[in-house]
């Protein structure tokens, strides 16, 4: 039996947005990789940077790990000119509510920004 055709990287850029709009509150890397299991680490990564710098996706965190979801309009506005960090500190600080946030928990962004470098996010 033959192996599967590659996708080519604007169907899989189409596909993560369809899943975007299927789980609106965002999808994980591991949704990415059960719907399309054949592809690879490297393209995956290049299609989801590609999304993130044309601002077609958000960059957030969550308690399970990264989420990718689908940009909101009413926030494009808002987040314009951030970066990334910034992006995720609004999103803490908007999830918090009025429970508020800690000073400690903002602080903790330093290290996704490490790690969202040495993942190529950048």
């Amino acid at each position: 039996m033959a192996e599967p055709k590659a996708p080519e990287p604007l169907e899989i850029e189409s596909r993560i947005i369809e899943l975007c709009h299927q789980f609106p509150h965002g999808i994980t890397d591991q949704v990415i990789q059960n719907d399309m299991p054949h592809m690879e680490a490297q393209q995956r990564a290049m299609a989801i940077n590609r999304l993130l710098s044309m601002g077609q996706l958000d960059l957030l965190r969550s308690s399970t790990g990264l989420l990718y979801r689908i940009k909101e309009s009413q926030n494009a506005g808002k987040m314009k000119g951030s970066d990334n960090q910034e992006k995720l500190v609004y999103q803490i600080i908007e999830d918090a509510g009025n429970k508020g946030s800690f000073e400690e928990n903002l602080n903790s962004f330093v290290f996704v920004d490490a790690v969202l470098g040495l993942a190529g996010f950048r």
